[in-house]
Formats: structure tokens, sequence, C-alpha cells
């Protein structure tokens, strides 16, 4: 009995997991799940419209978008695709072989803090001291037919009062 309720386990699992991963409404709900799972996990709104691939070494995301705490957008992607090496992402390294983004928009603002947006939604440098980082690496990115924006305003240190001390801090960075 518990074989066989093991076996049938393993193929309902299997279905299921077929279902998700190589029907439409699969795909569909699968971009939600990770849309959800993204925003559970970092700071922000994701938006996943659609997800295909094999998942052993590619994805295929569609309409995504992120926008940080307050409304505003980090990435508009019509059609992102990634290649990795399902081993490392099993190791816990997350090592994008190739990152292809279509028709994208993307827009890294530096924050009053001084922290860019991408660093505040993805919690970049917040983990906890000791340790080492998890590694992620990105080694061949495409941007096809995409807008990168980067909004970098300066901001003068507390010190500077004058407009001259303002020039001189300026000249300095």
């Amino acid at each position: 009995l518990g074989r066989t309720g093991g076996v049938a386990g393993v193929k309902s699992y299997g279905g299921g997991g077929t279902a998700l991963l190589f029907t439409e409404t699969g795909r569909l709900l699968t971009g939600r799940l990770v849309a959800g799972e993204l925003g559970r996990v970092m700071r922000g709104r994701f938006e996943v419209a659609r997800v295909s691939g094999n998942f052993w070494r590619t994805l295929e995301f569609d309409n995504v978008v992120i926008r940080d705490t307050t409304g505003d957008l980090l990435a508009d992607i019509p059609h992102l695709e990634v290649r990795y090496k399902f081993p490392n992402l099993m190791a816990g390294r997350i090592i994008l072989e190739d990152l292809d983004i279509d028709r994208g928009t993307i827009r890294i603002v530096k924050q009053k803090n001084g922290r860019l947006n991408f660093q505040d939604i993805f919690k970049l440098g917040e983990g906890k001291g000791g340790g080492t980082s998890p590694l992620i690496e990105l080694r061949n990115a495409r941007l096809h037919a995409t807008t990168l924006e980067a909004l970098l305003p300066w901001n003068p240190p507390d010190t500077a009062k004058t407009d001259a001390s303002k020039a001189s801090a300026l000249a300095a960075e």
C-alpha cells in the first residue's frame, strides 16, 4: 500500500509538473507564481505574464515588470531569456551564462540615500554580517532594441554650505 501510494504520488506530482511547464495555462500560472515569490523575497512589485523554457538550461519570461516600493519603474521587458547550468543553481550559485532582453526599458535611479533602485529592490548588500555572499554572476548580456536610462543625481555633502564649497565637492567627485 505504501509503495503504491508513493508511485501514485510521484505520477501525480510529475503530471502536475508537466502541466505547469508544458501547457499554455500552466505557463501563465507559473508566471503568476514566479511574480508572487519574487515579491515575497524582494522589495517592490513584480509582474510576470508567462514563463516557458526547458527549465534545465533556459527560461523565457514574457511581460516582466519590476517596480520599487513607491511604484517607480525599474524594468519593463516584453521578452527576457536566460541560459544557465542547472547544477550551479542547485549549488546556490546564480550564474547566468546568457541574458537576452528584447524591446525593454530599464531605469536605474540613484536615490537620495546614495543607493541605486535595483540595490534596494534586490536587497543587495543588506545581508547579515559575516560569511560569504552568494555568488550572482552575469556573463553575457544582450539588449535588443532596449532603452537603458541611468538617473544619477548628485547630492552635495552636508558640509557643503556655500556655492563655492558645493562646486569644490563636485570637482572632487
